[in-house]
């Protein structure tokens, strides 16, 4: 808990002494004053000494500057040693830091969506389960969004589902789509889980799922005493409120398994840390 006089950070007693151990504490004592003014000041004037000084201090690598340093950091950001979610256990993220490190030495410049589904085929047993976890939550929201987005569009014959459907079967929603996602496990989410099966009935499923999602959309919108972005009447007309721009679909050769992929499910801030203190190596891109 902060017990500081004033609003601001306090380092717990532990990383106090580690600090006072590490080379930062001598060059952010050496520089205090330029913090100091850094902080009431909207602007710095710093000879070039001064700026290599500081430019040491932030290029450090806790990993790779000082092993004791760096693994307090590794125990608190990336593997921390108290569970704070109940969704994964101290080993899983253990054995996803180990996978992560050996996936990024042999491809540092996969996407996030492409980490996921390599850990997912090669990842040690609790890691492949948590990465197909990810993969079906993620397969099954993409889809859902959209057709969500292709009934908010606004088309030349008007809105209506018929035709929202009719632009659908010609612009992603198909076949091969949906194979690719049947090969992805159910999500543990019941209402994914229905969307699912809804979804993957037949290669004209598009109407079906859409109704659902439109009945699940205005029930949230009214339960929030708010009108709904796109509304389907009897005569199944739909009242766009919100229109949307073309969705777009997923690219299979970068994502094979289909999934449009628009989280990164905290990986992209994991990967920053690693990187920022010496975990990972940063991409060499030339």
């Amino acid at each position: 808990m902060n017990k500081a006089t004033k609003p601001g950070y306090k380092l717990t007693e532990e990383a106090s002494q580690l600090y006072r151990q590490s080379a930062a504490r001598d060059i952010a004592s050496q520089y205090s004053d330029v913090f100091a003014r850094l902080f009431k000041e909207k602007s710095l004037k710093l000879d070039l000494k001064q700026f290599e000084g500081l430019a040491s201090l932030f290029a450090q690598q806790a990993l790779t500057y000082e092993a004791v340093w760096g693994e307090f950091w590794f125990g608190h950001l990336l593997v921390p040693k108290i569970d704070t979610a109940k969704s994964y256990a101290r080993p899983a993220l253990e054995d996803l830091a180990r996978d992560l490190n050996t996936i990024w030495t042999q491809e540092p410049v996969l996407t996030v969506g492409q980490l996921w589904e390599t850990l997912a085929q090669s990842g040690s047993e609790s890691v492949r389960a948590f990465a197909s976890e990810v993969m079906a939550h993620e397969a099954m929201i993409g889809l859902c969004e959209w057709v969500f987005d292709v009934c908010r569009m606004k088309f030349e014959q008007g809105t209506d589902l018929h035709v929202a459907a009719q632009w659908a079967y010609e612009n992603g929603y198909n076949t091969d789509w949906l194979n690719r996602l049947r090969q992805i496990q159910a999500p543990q989410s019941l209402v994914l889980a229905e969307c699912r099966r809804i979804a993957l009935a037949s290669a004209n499923s598009f109407e079906s799922l859409a109704k659902v999602l439109l009945a699940r959309h205005k029930s949230v919108m009214t339960n929030r005493k708010g009108a709904a972005w796109v509304e389907l009447h009897d005569d199944d007309v739909l009242n766009v409120r919100d229109p949307s721009d073309e969705p777009w679909c997923p690219d299979f050769d970068i994502h094979p398994s289909g999934i449009r992929w628009r989280y990164d499910y905290f990986l992209r801030s994991w990967l920053s840390v690693a990187r920022e203190i010496g975990y990972l190596s940063e991409p060499n891109n030339g």
